[in-house]
């Protein structure tokens, strides 16, 4: 009975593993308003965009994602295959993006426009966000564990006064366990910078594990790159590139750290940096 019991064991084991090393994709919802319908971004895994319009004027449509807000468009990330709608003024679709672009896009906008006429969603919160516990929850946890802990404090001084010096001075030479960083989730937003010309960002923290997702855009044909500048002074080059528009990501293995990015160029560009 012992070897098929320890098999079982082992399977269950593995099943885990396998479950928790897949990482979850996120939905973003936008709303284009007016009766236009909507549009769901869904990052890592897949990579994709669907869009489910309505009440459109028949013709053809073009279907652009920019970083920004719908009032103030950033970089054109990727102008998608054009929409064309029917009698019905209806149309919907789904439009594969890389993961670079789909990251980007999460806190861009999808426009959709057909000559002077414009209809734009913004993405923003995940469509199936886990909410946050209430503050009365949060409140009444905080109290009790502080009723708890004056109880505690309380019976520790009674304990500690009557204990001898030796053991006080004893206990007080012995040392608090440094504690283990804990690395930030996956797909956790670490920096998020976006501009016209060069920069130089301010210096924050990274974990072991983690990436740079940008996205340049020109108006006539430049030059974009990235220098990091880490902890103790190295200077790396983590993007050299040219040509009217470009984007990418550019991982980072075992980097942990603080580090700033010198952005150099003349185009318009987006930096995401995430935890991977």
């Amino acid at each position: 009975m012992r070897r098929p019991v320890m098999l079982l064991v082992a399977v269950g084991l593995l099943a885990v593993v396998a479950a928790t090393g897949v990482e979850a994709s996120s939905s973003y919802v936008a709303r284009f308003g007016a009766g236009h319908g909507a549009a769901r971004l869904t990052v890592g895994g897949p990579n994709t965009v669907y869009v489910n319009a309505k009440a459109l004027a028949m013709g053809t449509w073009t279907e652009t994602l920019y970083v920004g807000t719908c009032t103030t468009l950033g970089a054109r990330i990727r102008t998608l295959p054009a929409l064309t709608v029917g009698t019905s003024g209806a149309v919907s679709r789904t439009d594969t993006l890389s993961a670079s672009q789909a990251r980007l896009a999460r806190a861009g906008v999808l426009r959709l426009m057909r000559g002077s006429t414009v209809v734009c969603a913004g993405f923003a919160v995940p469509a199936s966000a886990t909410p946050s516990p209430s503050r009365s929850a949060s409140a009444s946890a905080s109290s009790s564990a502080s009723a708890s802990a004056s109880a505690s404090a309380s019976a520790s001084a009674s304990a500690s006064a009557s204990a001898s010096a030796s053991a006080s001075a004893s206990a007080s030479a012995t040392a608090s366990p440094t504690p283990t960083p804990v690395d930030p989730a996956a797909g956790t937003i670490l920096l998020d910078v976006q501009g016209t010309g060069s920069r130089t960002t301010a210096t924050f923290a990274v974990p072991a594990n983690w990436e740079v997702d940008y996205f340049f855009d020109c108006t006539v044909a430049g030059s974009f790159s990235i220098t990091v500048t880490r902890s103790g002074g190295a200077v790396d080059t983590l993007v050299s590139q040219t040509g009217m528009s470009g984007s990418d990501s550019v991982p980072q293995v075992n980097r942990r750290g603080s580090v700033s990015l010198q952005i150099s160029t003349a185009c318009s560009w987006y930096v995401l940096v995430v935890a991977a």
